[in-house]
């Protein structure tokens, strides 16, 4: 497993009844155990957009024309941008509503 790999998240691990595929952003190790950060690529209200798994809950997915399959950075970050996106329109936030957010969290640090 590589970052850019297409993988399985296990429904034991994401606690929400059935596994969910995702792509790996980071895998690094921890006190022994090897961690790995995901994004997945059908989040919901519930899952939110991807998580951190100790890697015994996470599969490769297997494509039928590739074993190994890695995507790019740039494609990866589309995928995020698109998760994100998909994430507000179910929240029915706008980019107003963002701005605004944003505008009085910087207003507040000062």
């Amino acid at each position: 497993m590589k970052e850019g790999d297409l993988v399985m998240v296990s429904s034991e691990a994401i606690g929400l009844g059935e596994p969910m595929e995702a792509i790996v952003d980071k895998i690094e190790t921890f006190m022994g155990q090897t961690l790995v950060t995901v994004t997945y690529t059908k989040p919901n209200v519930l899952s939110g957009l991807g998580g951190c798994f100790i890697d015994v809950h996470i599969t490769t997915v297997k494509n039928e024309n590739e074993n190994n399959i890695a995507y790019s950075d740039e494609t990866q970050h589309r995928f995020k941008v698109e998760l994100m996106a998909s994430v507000l329109s179910e929240l029915d936030v706008t980019l107003d509503d963002l701005k605004k957010e944003y505008d009085a969290r910087n207003i507040n640090k000062e």
